[in-house]
């Protein structure tokens, strides 16, 4: 798993705390599909251990005809990701709205109670995403390599807090599915609402924001 994710054995890290929201590193991989119709991924720790899922929800049989039809036309639907922890117990919610033209993704606890938002703030060769708490902006996300598989997310600082790589899907991946595999490293210990956040931007940005534009 450390070589799949591209973490090398030598590789310094705060310690980990055996959860979702405990990890420093957690490496994301999607569930490979011939036709990508609803998303999955597993979480691992950086020692290949299961902390958790995030299982897209609710489509409704429009939704699924459009993504198969059309991927462009697709993005811009309403999608729900419900992220799990590793006993199989809800721990949030991502929703993003049905948009035409700047995409935002709200996220909840399973109750409802709201924990913040993602928010496009421009397009172009490298989008840059704001993270919002209920009350105000916290942090941002850019695409830092113009290829989509170096983000990083930096606070109100501009200090960057978190980095997510995406890595090679081999050649099989590339052909037939669009399935992904990255690796979300969070720097320092980070406080709630924003570690929680964090998390949620790796899949926003990856899953609710971007895998549907991407070519098939």
């Amino acid at each position: 798993m450390r070589f799949a994710a591209g973490i090398e054995p030598d590789e310094s890290a705060a310690p980990g705390g055996g959860s979702l929201f405990s990890e420093s590193v957690l490496v994301f991989n999607e569930k490979p599909k011939l036709i990508e119709l609803t998303a999955e991924y597993t979480v691992f720790d950086r020692d290949g251990t299961e902390v958790g899922r995030a299982v897209e929800t609710g489509h409704h049989v429009l939704n699924k005809a459009a993504r198969l039809l059309s991927p462009a036309l697709a993005s811009e639907l309403r999608r729900t990701v419900e992220v799990r922890d590793a006993d199989g117990a809800p721990a949030l919610v991502l929703e993003k709205a049905a948009h035409f033209l700047r995409p935002e993704v709200s996220v909840t606890y399973p109750d409802g109670t709201p924990v913040g938002r993602i928010a496009l703030q421009g397009k172009g060769l490298r989008p840059v995403f704001d993270i919002h708490t209920t009350e105000h902006k916290i942090g941002t996300v850019r695409d830092s390599s113009l290829r989509g598989d170096e983000i990083s997310v930096l606070d109100l600082a501009g200090t960057e807090i978190a980095h997510i790589t995406k890595t090679w899907e081999g050649v099989a991946r590339v052909t037939f599915t669009r399935a992904d595999h990255y690796v979300l490293r969070i720097m320092r210990p980070l406080a709630d609402p924003l570690r929680t956040l964090v998390i949620a931007t790796a899949l926003c940005v990856d899953l609710a924001l971007k895998s549907d534009t991407r070519t098939p």
